[in-house]
This record gives C-alpha cells, sequence and structure tokens, in this order.
C-alpha cells in the first residue's frame, strides 16, 4: 500500500525531526503543528526500512538545492554542503573503477538532519517523495544514473528512426524530440555527431521556451523560432545561417551556465543537467554508427569481449546506456576536444557548409568555467562546482548569503583547476 502523507501548510518552515523548526527560520512549534511534525517524522522513520523493488524514477522538486541550502545555513560555511566527490562516487556506485559499475544499495549514511529538513520543505511545496527516492533524485541530479531501456529509461517501440533500444535510450535521457534528434544529424553532416549534439539540445532548449512562453501566453519573450522552422523543414546539410547557428549555442551556452530546478523531459522523465543531455545525444549518435557485433545487449547491458572497458580504450566500442551520466560525460568531453581541434586545423573542413556549426561549438564558454581552459568542464558534475552554482541561485533568491557563495565558489576553482592540471 502505498504511503500517505500529512496535509501540506501554506508555510516555507518545516520540521527537521529533532523537535523544532529549521534553525533559519527562527520560530517555535505551535501546538497543532506539533503534531504534524511527530506524523511527518513518523513517515520518515517508517521509510527507512521500505526498500524499492524497481528503479524509482526521480519526480519533480530541485532536492540538491534545497539540500545545499540548508546544509549552507547549518554547517561551516567553508566546507562543501554535498561532501567530497570522491566519497559520493563511493557510496552511490559499487565499484567506482568499473565503467559498467551497479549503484551501491540505498542507504541512510548521508541521510543527516539537514537531509531530512530538504526533504521535508520539498514537501511543504507539494513535491512529496518517499524519503529514500531522494537519494535517488541526488543521484539523478549528480549523474550517478543509467540509461538502460526498461529500467532507468521507458521502452520505446516502433520508432525505427532511433535505432535499438539501447540507442534510443540515450536520446530518451537527452530529453530530445524524435524529430529535432533527425535533423540535427542531418544539419551537422556526416562526420559531425559530436558537434550535432549541441545543435540537437539547443533546438530542443528553444522548442521548449518556446511553448513555455506560449502555454503562459506570453506576447513577446525575445525568442527566435525561425532556427528551429529551418532545422525541421531541412532537407540537406546546414540550412541554417551563420546568425542562426550563434543564436542557437547561446541558447545552449546560456543554460550551460545556470543551475535551474529540473524540468520533466518531453518523455515524461525528470530532465538530466544540460551539459550530460549534449553527452547522451552524442552517444546516441556514435552509437548509430557502429557495426555488428554490438556492444549492448538490447536490454542495454554491456556485452563481455566487446564493450570498451576503459573511457581510454580507442579500438572497442561503448555501450552507453549501461554508463553512469559521469562516464558518458568524461567520454564526450573528451572526444569533441579532439575532434574540434582536429577540425578546426583543416582549412577544408572549416570551409564546409559544416564550418560554422564547428566555430560556434567551439567558442562555447559555460560562465561556470570563467578563463579556464576547455579540460574544466570536465568538473561540470563535481560537488564543489554543482553546490557553487546552486549557491549562487539561492543568493540571488536570498535564501543564502554571498559569505557562502564565496567560500563555495574558491572550492569550485580549485577543483577546476586540480582538474586542468590532470
Amino acid at each position: 500500500m502505498p504511503l500517505t502523507y500529512p496535509p501540506l501548510l501554506r508555510s516555507p518552515r518545516a520540521p527537521d525531526c529533532t523537535g523544532g523548526y529549521s534553525r533559519r527560520h527562527g520560530v517555535s512549534w505551535a501546538s497543532g503543528l506539533a503534531v504534524l511534525a511527530s506524523v511527518w517524522c513518523a513517515v520518515a522513520a517508517a521509510q527507512e526500512s521500505a526498500p524499492f523493488s524497481r528503479f524509482p524514477y526521480p519526480p519533480a522538486g530541485d532536492f540538491v538545492s534545497e539540500l545545499i541550502s540548508e546544509r549552507v545555513w547549518r554547517v561551516t560555511p567553508t566546507a562543501s554542503p554535498l561532501h567530497d566527490d570522491s566519497d559520493v562516487e563511493r557510496l552511490s556506485l559499487d565499484d567506482p573503477s568499473n565503467l559498467y559499475t551497479d549503484l551501491a544499495p540505498l542507504t541512510l549514511r548521508t541521510m543527516d538532519a539537514t537531509w531530512r529538513s530538504a526533504w521535508s520543505l520539498l514537501g511543504f511545496q507539494g513535491f512529496s517523495m518517499p524519503l529514500l527516492q531522494t537519494q535517488t533524485v541526488f543521484r539523478w541530479d549528480l549523474g550517478l544514473t543509467r540509461a538502460r531501456p526498461g529500467l532507468e529509461m521507458p521502452w520505446l517501440h516502433s520508432v525505427p528512426e532511433l535505432g535499438a533500444p539501447w540507442i534510443a535510450a540515450n536520446v530518451v535521457k537527452a530529453g530530445v524530440d524524435r524529430d529535432l534528434h533527425i535533423a540535427a544529424r542531418l544539419s551537422a553532416g556526416r562526420g559531425n555527431e559530436l558537434v550535432a549534439a549541441n545543435l540537437a539540445v539547443a533546438a530542443q532548449l528553444l522548442r521548449e521556451k518556446i511553448e513555455a512562453a506560449e502555454a503562459s501566453e506570453e506576447t513577446y519573450v525575445g525568442l527566435w523560432s525561425a532556427p528551429l522552422e529551418h532545422m525541421l523543414a531541412a532537407r540537406t546539410t546546414n540550412v541554417l545561417t551563420d546568425v542562426e547557428t550563434s543564436y542557437l549555442m547561446r541558447v545552449l551556452e546560456n543554460e550551460l551556465s545556470t543551475r535551474r530546478d529540473p524540468p520533466m523531459s518531453v518523455y515524461g522523465r525528470r530532465q538530466i543537467p544540460t551539459a550530460v543531455r549534449v553527452a547522451r545525444a552524442a552517444a546516441a549518435y556514435r552509437s548509430e554508427t557502429y557495426a555488428a557485433p554490438f556492444p549492448c545487449s538490447d536490454e542495454g547491458v554491456f556485452v563481455p569481449g566487446v564493450a570498451a572497458t576503459s573511457l581510454g580504450d580507442a579500438t572497442q566500442t561503448f555501450c552507453f546506456a549501461d554508463m553512469i551520466d559521469r562516464r558518458v560525460l568524461a567520454w564526450y568531453t573528451a572526444a569533441l576536444r579532439d575532434d574540434l581541434a582536429t577540425k578546426l586545423e583543416d582549412p577544408a573542413t572549416m570551409a564546409s557548409a559544416a564550418g560554422p556549426l564547428i566555430e560556434a561549438v567551439a567558442r562555447m564558454r559555460p560562465a561556470a568555467m570563467g578563463a579556464f581552459a576547455d579540460d574544466a568542464q570536465d568538473a561540470s558534475l563535481d560537488t564543489d562546482v554543482v553546490a557553487a552554482m546552486a549557491t549562487r541561485e539561492l543568493v540571488w533568491q536570498g535564501r543564502a548569503k554571498a559569505a557562502a557563495l564565496t567560500a563555495l565558489e574558491e572550492l569550485a576553482v580549485d577543483r577546476m583547476c586540480r582538474g586542468s592540471a590532470l
């Protein structure tokens, strides 16, 4: 029988299961709310021993930002509110060194008072979920889940244009519509699937923004629909003008520069971070070029002896569906750098129809990278970088202090510096 939750109150306050409200609110319990708090805590305790029998799809609600907000207020500001990245991987994965590792069983080791308080706050905002499911949301948003069809991703039936189920699963996790996936591949041209992924996600982002504006009946929001229309009407490579290509890359660059409350994708699944959306789209394009024997089974599980077992393997193919988002992103950022370096130095390639798109992708620099070299983007899912980006949003909302942001940005800069030195 599904768990039920107490009625939600029109209040930003939430119980911390320790006998009072979160300290940042500075108020005490009223007698009526004391009963409500005990119910919340009893529900939390009951859920601790209720394991999931199948993959629990992460619902809406920005749990990670709520967790960061709670820890920024309660914990030493100079410490990362998400803990060390290697510790997060060690607690989330059976074997972080294995490219196709299973996820570690859900435990309560990371569910401290701030974790529970963040969970309660989401409940008061209307995003109720079982307590254990918050760990799925946490790992989903930090790139610690896979994309196997029928498990993390829904099966897509009768969609031959997206290829085998383990290929289509990457498109689904990228949250890109079928028509835009095909149109971006055509527009970029043969051999340019790594840059085409940027075009596909950029076009999808533009479509989402236009649809959101239409739904809210906004008459003018500064969105330009011509690039979408030209892509979808295309029958040849690169029908976009240089201005249209640059516009789409700015849309993508802006999204890469922020961390917003993850929406639901066109496939009804929680959206993954934008950088991973691009990487998953690229993984789908790359997988479409594979010849038998294939690295994945129909269920999206890697095939031993066929699938590459390390990111540096240049002789075998990858089963991307069985890899966590972080590993797919690591593959993609390295592959894109090599691809761009080769193409930018080839006059014939840059003079071709795909030249403007290649140049526009090479110019993209998400704000989080600042003046760092391109390989700093490899750390975009590191806990220090995620914490700094989320806290920046919280400061703008008046939910965190600037001093905390300064300390966390120093940690993020240090992480990107170390990443560039590797």
